[in-house]
Parts: structure tokens; C-alpha cells; sequence
């Protein structure tokens, strides 16, 4: 769900400021031992308002400030918030705050003239008034570059999370795409296995029953595995013995099917009855005979299942979308970051299914 916490700049004085409290605090104490240190041993003429207030009021004033314009900056986002009037907001606050704050600095201006031995002039006056309203305009800069960098961290954040559902949702689409290939390509192989089943209780009951065992352990396999995203090579592998079995039953000598995975291997993972499908798939677009058998290689090879098989088309393919392989590989590219390989050569066609660890 996307986050929906709006972005208030109505925060808090040291959430608005934007530095921890205690490290602000800090910063402003030893400003002002600092102060007190320097007019003590480096300013013999100095007054007791020079040694121990200024040093003490400074950093009050300081903090002033920053109250008086966080004040104004929540009194203003109800009449002109950021999001709708931007630079005209920081105008109009940086105007209202050295309207506020003129006040305290010609007190302060009047305080120092008065009891320090400090001479002030029309220059140096001057001086502290566009100083000040540089701190001010500054402050309110930083208020309202404050806003936006948290406005931006929000639309960041809603956007990965809208990255995310969408992934989530396409992923969910290419399993269930994925499914339906498999729902389709079952009754297939099903109503084939009972008319081989059923030629072979004619002809070698013994068989038959071993076929029949066969295909209940197939199905087994593909009813306890159908809800899962993955599973390892070596359970993949124990049902493809009895798929290739009952192939070998119906096909006899017209395929032959070679297996060369690496024991390296039997723990990475693949998205279940993957073999059912490209070997299904090699079946489905090519003729065999005993004279020119379908040869089907499997192997693993660089985090790769490879099946492989030599090309012999059909002149016509029965109940074929094309987008079988499509469907997989979309799939595949959500559960791993390395590709799906089809390769489609003139004399053969492999496909190469990335192991998940």
C-alpha cells in the first residue's frame, strides 16, 4: 500500500531546523564559552557585557529567531502552502520575519550601544541589518528546502513502492500465465498416457501397471508442486525420471533423453515441471521416428539448465500459441536477474533456464 503521510512543515523546531537537538544546543554552548574565553584574555577593555552577557544573550537570540520564523512558517503553510505558491511563500515569510525580528535586533542594536564600548555609526548599523536579514532569508531557504527534499524522499519512496506492486503484479500475471501452459499441456499429456495405458494392459499388464504408477507419481509431483515458486534440481529431476519414463513407454526408441547435471547443482532451484514444459515443447514442434529419434540433452552448465534438442519440424503444429517460451521467460526474469536463453539454430533448439540459488 502506498504510503499516504503527508509532508507537513509544520514539524517540530528541531525537525524543521533539521539538526538534532542536542548537537544544536552544543554547537550554540560553545559558541558561547568560546565567546567568554576570547573577551576574557584577548579583550582587556572589555565590559562585563562583553565578557559574560553578550556571550549568554547571543545564542538566545539565536534560538529566537529560529522560534519566531518556525512560528511564522506554520502560521503561513494554512495560507500559502508550499506545494501551491513556492518562491512567493519564501518572500512573503522572509519579509514577515524581518518584520517580526526588526524589533529584537534594534533592541539589541540599542542594548550594545548603551552599555559596551562599542561605536557604532550609520555603516556599521547598516552592516548588522543586511547581516541580519541575510541569517533570516537564509533560515527560511533552508525551511523550505526542507519541504521539498522531504517531499521528494515521499515521492521516491511512493514511487519504489509503485515499482514494486507493479513488479509484483506482472510477476503474478507470468505465473499464472505460466500455470495455464501447464493446465494446458496436462490434459494433453494425460489423455495420451490412458490411450498408451490402455494398449498396454492389452499387451503387458506387467508395463502397464509400472506405467500407471508412473503417471500417478507425475501427477502427484505436479499437484503438490503447483502452488510453489520454486524447487530444487534434485526434486525436479526425481519427477522427471518418471515423465521420461512414461515418454519412453509411449515413444519407445523414437526419443531419447539424456541427462548430465553436475551434483554441484542439485540444490539450485527452478520453477517447477520446468522440464514438463521444454521437453513438452520439443515434442509438440518436432517429428520422430525410430529411424530419426528426437534426441533430448539436459545438462547444467554456469548456473544454466540447458535443454537441448536436435531440429526436426513438423510441417504442422496442433494447439500452439507461441507463446509458451514467452510466458517462462517472463517469469524467470522476475525470480532471477540473468536471462532466459532460447537459441535456434538450423539443425537444433536449446533453451537455457537460469538456476536460482
Amino acid at each position: 500500500m502506498i504510503m499516504n503521510k503527508k509532508i507537513n512543515s509544520k514539524s517540530n523546531l528541531w525537525d524543521a531546523i533539521g539538526i538534532n537537538k542536542y548537537v544544536l544546543l552544543g554547537l550554540l554552548l560553545v559558541g558561547s564559552v568560546s565567546r567568554i574565553i576570547y573577551a576574557h584574555f584577548f579583550m582587556e577593555d572589555a565590559t562585563f557585557l562583553e565578557k559574560v552577557v553578550s556571550p549568554i544573550i547571543s545564542p538566545l537570540a539565536i534560538l529566537l529567531y529560529f522560534a519566531i520564523i518556525i512560528w511564522l512558517d506554520r502560521r503561513l503553510e494554512k495560507v500559502f502552502p508550499y506545494d501551491r505558491y513556492k518562491i512567493k511563500r519564501v518572500v512573503i515569510q522572509t519579509m514577515l520575519s524581518c518584520l517580526f525580528l526588526l524589533p529584537v535586533l534594534l533592541l539589541a542594536i540599542w542594548y550594545v550601544i548603551e552599555y559596551s564600548n562599542y561605536e557604532f555609526n550609520h555603516l556599521t548599523i547598516s552592516a548588522a541589518i543586511s547581516g541580519n536579514i541575510i541569517f533570516i532569508a537564509a533560515i527560511n531557504i533552508a525551511l523550505y528546502g526542507n519541504y521539498f527534499f522531504k517531499n521528494w524522499q515521499k515521492t521516491l519512496l511512493e514511487a519504489q513502492q509503485l515499482a514494486r506492486e507493479k513488479s509484483d503484479v506482472e510477476k503474478n500475471w507470468a505465473q499464472m500465465q505460466y500455470h495455464n501452459l501447464i493446465n494446458q499441456l496436462n490434459p494433453h499429456f494425460f489423455f495420451n498416457s490412458i490411450a498408451s495405458l490402455d494398449n498396454l494392459i492389452k499387451e503387458n499388464p506387467v508395463l502397464a501397471s509400472e506405467f500407471l504408477q508412473q503417471l500417478s507419481r507425475v501427477y502427484r509431483y505436479i499437484l503438490l508442486n503447483r502452488d510453489k515458486d520454486l524447487v530444487s534440481i534434485e526434486t525436479e529431476l526425481e519427477f522427471a525420471e518418471n515423465y521420461f519414463s512414461l515418454l519412453k513407454t509411449r515413444f519407445g526408441s523414437a526419443i531419447e533423453v539424456v541427462i548430465e547435471v553436475d551434483e554441484d547443482s542439485m540444490d539450485l532451484r527452478v520453477v517447477p515441471v520446468t522440464l514438463q514444459a521444454l521437453v513438452e515443447n520439443a515434442i509438440k514442434h518436432n517429428r520422430m521416428t525410430k529411424n530419426e529419434p528426437l534426441k533430448i540433452v539436459i545438462q547444467t552448465d554456469e548456473n544454466f539448465l540447458t535443454v537441448w534438442n536436435n531440429k526436426q519440424m513438423k510441417k504442422q503444429v496442433e494447439t500452439s500459441n507461441k507463446k509458451g517460451l514467452a510466458n517462462l521467460r517472463t517469469l524467470y526474469s522476475y525470480l532471477s536477474p540473468k536471462e532466459l536463453q532460447i537459441e535456434n539454430q538450423w539443425d537444433h533448439f536449446s533453451v537455457k533456464v537460469p538456476l536460482i540459488p
